[in-house]
């Protein structure tokens, strides 16, 4: 079965997996930490990195075929623009 995901989704995707990156990185830089946590969320964190990557080459094939797509660091960078 051939199924095309759609550009929002694809970036939402990009998004939730960047957060959750950034959050399983935050709890294992607290000194509360245990070696438990550190292992298994290691692990995880790892995999979601590997997903993060393919999301993210994914994402830069769909821009050479939709040219009205931001390119792959507008769309990184964007959350941070957006505070400033």
């Amino acid at each position: 079965m051939d199924y095309k995901i759609s550009n929002r989704a694809l970036i939402n995707s990009i998004y939730s997996v960047q957060n959750e990156i950034k959050r399983i990185e935050k709890f294992l830089n607290k000194k509360t930490s245990t070696e438990k946590d550190l292992q298994s969320n290691g692990e995880i964190l790892l995999e979601l990195k590997r997903t993060f990557g393919e999301l993210c080459q994914g994402y830069k094939q769909r821009c050479k075929l939709d040219q009205t797509l931001p390119s792959l660091n507008q769309l990184l960078n964007a959350d941070k623009n957006a505070g400033k």
